[in-house]
């Protein structure tokens, strides 16, 4: 309560940053910022609020759809990377040379799609296209605010605990845009949905969002958890666990556990956290203390734990890591969506 009555305190400056974002999407839409037409293909991801929001499992969505019949690359920012400009990602490259979320795709599809990170997205589709003219098209990772690039599909996500027609611009809100530039959406996408939605919840999640805009279609999708994968270790896994994370919005995940595991404690870190010595040194003692030999992590984390496989926690304890998948109501409705983009593409 007193963090939201200091935010609300900010709220001319929200007003402030709300004009200047209303300002250089005005450049956008005269003309006087141009955006690049590519002949590749390119489906953008991305949402108006600051992180949490999915978008990690509905690219991986959209790579599983498309990869098998297209040249495919993702393209991410490689946020909490220490790098800098165009780089490829290759089997050596760790979650420090290319982010977390890259190295999640090379992982899983890196033998079957290209995966890129650069700032500049312009940079990053022109730099590949160089190297790879066959790459048919681009899955844009948290693109919605670089406008730069013209896209063929812009997909928006909201999650259903944080509608961004609830919310405000930042700092008093988390909106890194005002509402009504929920207009350039062409799908609309309200993750991380109860499995118990009702038709007439929908319906008045519905509404708000048409408030900002009617056109798109609206789709929701639920977050899928599979059982916990052991990647570091030999321990079988037992019902009382630490739990550790750096991500957005860890609360679903809690939910989730609590339902088959006890978490004695857990460890939460800011979104893309690189975890110090002194981080996993605060674990191991704990876990000595407790006598546990369980550490479980999300998908994400793991990436960026693997790198510290040597310290001397994962010698005494073992890490599993938990996969999410995004399920996407009237997924066919979805599908055909996403693949009436790619008609008329020269290229496909």
């Amino acid at each position: 309560m007193i963090i939201r009555l200091i935010r609300l305190l900010f709220f001319p400056i929200s007003i402030l940053y709300g004009l200047i974002i209303d300002l250089r999407n005005y450049q956008f839409k005269t003309g006087l910022k141009s955006m690049i037409s590519m002949e590749s293909t390119i489906i953008s991801v991305g949402n108006l609020s600051t992180g949490g929001t999915g978008k990690t499992p509905m690219i991986e969505y959209l790579v599983r759809l498309l990869k098998d019949d297209h040249q495919l690359a993702t393209l991410s920012r490689g946020y909490g990377r220490k790098t800098k400009g165009y780089r490829l990602a290759k089997a050596s490259d760790t979650s420090e040379l290319i982010g977390d979320e890259p190295l999640q795709y090379f992982r899983k599809y890196g033998d079957q799609i290209k995966v890129v990170v650069s700032e500049k997205r312009v940079l990053g589709v022109s730099s590949l296209l160089l190297e790879h003219p066959e790459t048919e098209l681009f899955l844009l990772d948290d693109a919605y605010q670089h406008r730069f690039l013209q896209r063929d599909l812009n997909i928006m996500l909201t999650a259903y605990d944080r509608p961004f027609f609830k919310d405000w611009v930042l700092p008093t809100g988390d909106l890194r845009e005002p509402r009504k530039e929920a207009k350039r959406a062409d799908l609309i996408v309200v993750t991380k949905c109860p499995f118990s939605l009702s038709e007439k919840d929908k319906a008045a999640f519905e509404n708000g969002i048409d408030q900002y805009n009617k056109a798109a279609t609206i789709f929701f999708s639920k977050v899928a958890y599979a059982d916990p994968e052991r990647i570091l270790g030999s321990a079988v896994l037992q019902k009382e666990v630490v739990l550790l994370t750096g991500i957005a919005n860890p609360k679903p995940l809690v939910e989730h556990l609590n339902k088959d595991f006890e978490i004695k404690k857990h460890f939460t870190f800011p979104d893309h956290y690189q975890f110090r010595d002194k981080d996993l040194d605060a674990v191991k003692t704990y876990a000595e203390e407790n006598n546990l030999t369980n550490i479980l992590t999300t998908e994400k984390d793991m990436v960026r734990l693997l790198s510290r496989k040597g310290h001397s926690l994962f010698k005494k304890c073992s890490l599993f890591y938990v996969p999410i998948e995004s399920v996407i109501d009237n997924s066919e409705a979805f599908d055909e969506k996403v693949l009436k983009a790619l008609k008329g593409k020269p290229n496909l």
